[in-house]
């Protein structure tokens, strides 16, 4: 909030600042998430300048280098014309390509989970060769990149822990057990300089959190058994879809179905081959490294990887009472396996059925048209628009109080002259805002503006009652402005 005395001001974006005063002041800004994204934001800004193309342009590259991570880690693990579907999905998938152009951390978490749970399945289903160093790198320095991008990312982490401890102990391969030691030893060691900033954000992580439930019995089962199905279909068909692209859901699912029946039964085979108790016969195991074996693996550990990190989740929050499995950027890490038994399902539908071709291609122009849609109508608030509104309707005198608080910054990126403005929100309660209002700002103001965004239109039921709405301008996405005139006694 700023100060209700001050100057008019007009907040412009300056030249980035150096690495060290990042690092210093980032607690004070993001206490939830850690750095990474932000230093390399940081360093694109100062190659690259602050235009509104250069700051999505960063996300932008990371994920088409990531649908190329994609592609090489299906044509190593399952075969070029599945790394050429599964690369394709991701694409044109309207969830990635939303997330691609925004100036926040989710494509950096796709592109390094990609590369930490490729590289362990890599480490974990193949022989022990030279590639083994090179495979160890990739996983050291990715995992310790996508635990300092975002901290869901620990999810990941904890599912390579303990399936890479359970395959040690079922093969009693020592070796690999070595490998993954010395490795994620170097990790938690590269980790420990952010472990404040993590203690940080798990302190205030629930109230933090917009998300929350009232405990019932079955959402429980509605979050394991619908809600994290769904985020598998959101993330090839995405979150905002047109009407007119309303069966993108019923071919996503169409999709992945098959790719997960087939990990499946791969699962099931490796199990009975693998697990002594579960094998048909004496002698039915396979040779640990021989193709139906590691092929089998690998469907074991995409499923595991789709399933189990999303399941911890989940597992939180019947706990702590929040519904995080519901926004699907917090399971955002499991979306390469997700893309990659679209791939195996896919492949598998041009193969076996006669409309396979018909469904892929149905499928890819509904996601084609649903892009272009997204290209054409604001997904979000247009913030260039509100400020040219402000900048016409506000005289330089005029009292503005913007909903969220935060969204000063968004809104000031685009004001062409100063205005006195002020951050509110609902969380300061009707009590909260009246006292700002008439007992804060001396001389208590005859009229003020009021700007909200989305989270930010409840404070119009907390406007004090002396104050009544002259006038409204309605933009899209909960974006309005209204200027309020105190009554006369």
């Amino acid at each position: 909030m700023t100060d209700a005395r001050a100057e008019p001001f007009l907040f412009k974006p300056g030249k980035p600042a150096s690495l060290p005063d990042v690092l210093k002041n980032f607690r004070k800004v993001d206490p939830l998430c850690p750095p990474l994204f932000a230093l390399a934001m940081n360093r694109w800004l100062t190659a690259f300048g602050g235009s509104d193309f250069s700051l999505r342009a960063l996300a932008a590259t990371i994920s088409s280098i990531s649908v190329l991570v994609v592609f090489l880690l299906a044509n190593l693990l399952l075969g070029r014309r599945i790394a050429l579907i599964a690369a394709l999905l991701q694409a044109i998938s309207p969830f990635d390509i939303a997330y691609a152009q925004e100036a926040r951390m989710y494509s950096l978490v796709i592109l390094t989970a990609a590369l930490s749970a490729g590289a362990f399945i890599l480490l974990a289903t193949r022989r022990q060769d030279w590639k083994t160093l090179l495979y160890a790198v990739v996983y050291l320095a990715s995992t310790w990149a996508l635990i300092n991008t975002h901290y869901t990312g620990l999810f990941l982490w904890a599912f390579e822990i303990a399936a890479g401890l359970a395959l040690v102990l079922l093969r009693k391969d020592w070796l690999l057990l070595s490998w993954l030691l010395i490795a994620n030893l170097i990790v938690a060691t590269l980790c420990l300089p952010w472990y404040p900033l993590f203690q940080q954000a798990a302190s205030i992580r629930t109230e933090s959190f917009y998300v929350a439930r009232s405990p019932s019995w079955w959402w429980p089962f509605w979050g394991a058994l619908v809600r994290l199905p769904l985020n598998w279909i959101i993330f090839l068909a995405g979150k905002r879809v047109a009407i007119f692209a309303a069966p993108i859901y019923f071919l996503a699912a169409a999709i992945l179905l098959p790719g997960f029946l087939i990990l499946a039964r791969g699962t099931v085979s490796w199990l009975k081959s693998n697990l002594p108790y579960l094998s048909w016969t004496k002698n039915a195991s396979v040779a640990i490294g021989s193709s139906n074996d590691e092929l089998n693996c690998v469907y074991l550990l995409l499923l595991s990887w789709s399933l189990i990190p999303a399941l911890a989740v989940w597992f939180i929050d019947v706990i702590e009472s929040h519904r995080l499995i519901e926004i699907t950027r917090y399971v955002i890490a499991t979306a390469p396996a997700i893309y990659l038994v679209g791939g195996v399902g896919a492949v598998y539908a041009m193969r076996r059925l006669k409309f396979g071709y018909w469904l892929f291609g149905l499928y890819a122009a509904f996601a084609l048209a649903n892009n272009l849609y997204a290209h054409v109508i604001h997904q979000r608030e247009d913030w260039r628009k509100a400020a040219q509104m402000v900048d016409q309707l506000c005289l330089a005198d005029d009292l503005l109080l913007v909903s969220q608080y935060y969204d000063i910054v968004c809104l000031d990126r685009y004001l062409s002259r100063p205005l006195r403005q002020i951050g509110i929100g609902p969380a300061m309660g009707k009590d909260g805002i009246a006292h700002l209002i008439v007992d804060e700002i001396k001389p208590t103001p005859v009229s003020f503006w009021l700007l909200t965004g989305q989270e930010g239109d409840r404070v119009f039921a907390m406007i004090p009652q002396d104050f009544k709405a002259a006038s409204q301008y309605d933009l899209g996405h909960a974006l309005h402005l209204r200027h309020y005139i105190r009554a006369v006694p």
